[in-house]
């Protein structure tokens, strides 16, 4: 687990891969389980979702105009709790998970999900979209809770900091992998 916390390694990581030169460059760290990624030509922004562990689910965003490598803290923060084990385990000394990012020098998540939603894709919509002039993100989530916000669209409108102003659920009630935009 101490993988994601060592700039030496790519586990953990959101790497930027030259396909020419094969060289790399770490854009984020102190990642879980990456399972959503979107990348914002029009601002320059990478979005994300991570899969906490026990709860905890994240989303979050490494703003590329910025020349500053990003940590979301894994394992040492999390909002999320080690599958069955006590906070008396030998795991907490090395994987302690607080329940805050900031506090220990990491990036905050966007948002994240006490409850697992079963975090799966990201995309950004246009602004022209729904007649907001925001920043919009929607998030996919599969699960199996309902009333948790699991099987439902996460709509988020962020202001020009990239932080959530409006959350909204869209319930569908079906696991949702895969988003795509279809500007038609």
């Amino acid at each position: 687990m101490v993988y994601a916390q060592n700039p030496n390694n790519v586990f953990g990581k959101i790497i930027k891969i030259n396909i020419n030169s094969k060289k790399y460059e770490i854009i984020s760290m102190g990642h879980r389980n990456p399972q959503g990624l979107f990348y914002d030509i029009d601002d320059n922004i990478i979005f994300s979702t991570d899969h906490g562990p026990q709860g905890g689910d994240e989303v979050n965003f490494a703003n590329l105009n910025q020349k500053k490598l990003y940590n979301f803290g894994w394992p040492i923060s999390s909002y999320g709790d080690h599958y069955g084990i006590s906070k008396d385990s030998s795991l907490y000394k090395e994987a302690p998970l607080y329940k805050s990012h900031e506090q220990y020098g990491f990036n905050e998540p966007l948002k994240y999900f006490e409850k697992g939603i079963g975090i799966s894709q990201i995309l950004s919509i246009p602004k022209n979209f729904n007649k907001i002039e925001k920043k919009q993100i929607l998030v996919a989530s599969m699960g199996d809770n309902l009333s948790e916000g699991d099987l439902s669209l996460h709509h988020f409108v962020l202001n020009d900091n990239f932080s959530v102003l409006k959350h909204k659920v869209i319930p569908l009630n079906e696991r949702i992998r895969d988003l795509i935009y279809v500007k038609e």
